[in-house]
C-alpha cells in the first residue's frame, strides 16, 4: 500500500497526517481521497482530470508534475506527499 502523507492545509482537512491506500496511480489515489474525505479533497485533479497546477504531489521525493501527470503509476512502498504549490520569493 501507497503511504500517503499530507502536509497543512491538506492534513486540516484529512485530519491525519498519513494514511496508507491501496492505489495504483495519483489519479486512483485522488478519486479514494476524495470517497474518504470529501469533496474538500476534490481540488488535487483539475476539471480535465489532470492534476491542479495549484497541488505538489511528490511520490517518492520526485514532482509528479515531471512524472506522468495524474498518471503517475504507484507502488505498493511508494510514498506520496500531497501540499499546496508556495508562491513568491
Amino acid at each position: 500500500m501507497a503511504l500517503i502523507r499530507f502536509l497543512a492545509p491538506f492534513n486540516k482537512i484529512t485530519k491525519v497526517d498519513s494514511l496508507q491506500l491501496d492505489v495504483k496511480s495519483i489519479r486512483e489515489m485522488a478519486g479514494e481521497l476524495v470517497n474518504i474525505f470529501g469533496k474538500e479533497m476534490d481540488v488535487i485533479l483539475n476539471k480535465e482530470g489532470e492534476l491542479s497546477p495549484g497541488i505538489v504531489i511528490l511520490v517518492n521525493r520526485r514532482n509528479a508534475h515531471t512524472l506522468k501527470g495524474a498518471d503517475t503509476v504507484l507502488q505498493e512502498d511508494s510514498e506520496v506527499i500531497i501540499m499546496p504549490y508556495i508562491y513568491g520569493g
